[in-house]
């Protein structure tokens, strides 16, 4: 079957170049049809080869949405809340008084590739205690220099924009180191309050268990929160090293106040 229609893709090459060649004039309502069309071909063309280079033109994104019936100012809408760290993205609504599987953020800056790279890095290693741990093209993948795992826990996207010297930065922080260790705080919390009630013996073991699993649940939702929280300041304090030579750690500062901080 891919042999047959590699041959009919190539009788159908050969066929339209003899046509071409071949033909001299033709109606008008068939040369607007073919204009049509070679614009709809090459608009896919240009569609399919950003995909596979990994970007599409936002020009192009609008006019696909437009398309299907989506609003310009809904598709605005959206590139605000997917770049914007604080909103809590795809979460569930446990997660949402958690913490959301991923913690994302991004936002446009100024400079060559490599100078991008450098302040994340130099912001990253020296204030956030991240070490970068693997380089694929556009994409960085980071380490917490004290964690023992070697697992990326974060990882970082740079895309090119038409204006020379601009570039979108997305960071994508994975909390399922967090959740881990939240599951072995509620686990150790369990097991206390089982010994505590155990040591005292009779009805009380009841008791020891329940509070063990209320100091559980109440440790691991404390913990979660801090992940998201210190993820969100993380990416915020990137950002703004980034994009302005000046992330402030530990200080609370929200992707509006990075976004308008750029804007003066």
């Amino acid at each position: 079957m891919v042999q047959e229609q590699r041959s009919r893709d190539a009788r159908e090459a050969a066929a339209s170049k003899e046509l071409a060649a071949r033909l001299d004039t033709l109606s008008t309502p068939l040369a607007e049809r073919i204009l049509g069309r070679a614009i709809e071909i090459q608009h896919e063309d240009d569609a399919k080869a950003a995909s596979e280079a990994g970007q599409i033109d936002f020009d192009d994104l609008k006019e696909i949405a437009l398309e299907v019936g989506i609003p310009e100012d809904a598709l605005e809408r959206a590139l605000l809340e997917e770049l914007e760290t604080e909103r809590d993205h795809d979460a569930t609504r446990v997660e949402k008084l958690t913490a959301p599987r991923h913690v994302r953020g991004g936002t446009l800056v100024e400079g060559e590739r490599s100078e991008v790279e450098r302040k994340l890095r130099e912001y990253l290693e020296q204030t956030g205690g991240f070490e970068l741990l693997e380089q694929r093209d556009r994409q960085l993948a980071w380490r917490e220099r004290a964690a023992r795992t070697q697992q990326p826990v974060m990882d970082s996207m740079s895309t090119e924009q038409h204006r020379p010297g601009r570039h979108l930065l997305e960071l994508n922080f994975d909390t399922a180191e967090g959740r881990k260790k939240a599951r072995r705080i509620a686990l150790i919390a369990i097991i206390a309050g089982t010994i505590f009630g155990g040591v005292l013996g009779g009805f009380a073991i009841f008791g020891g268990i329940g509070l063990g699993i209320a100091a559980g649940v109440a440790g691991a939702v404390s913990w979660l929160r801090r992940t998201a929280r210190k993820a969100r300041q993380h990416i915020n304090g990137a950002l703004d090293a980034v994009s302005s030579g000046d992330g402030r750690d530990g200080e609370e500062r929200t992707w509006l106040d990075v976004w308008e901080s750029q804007q003066r």
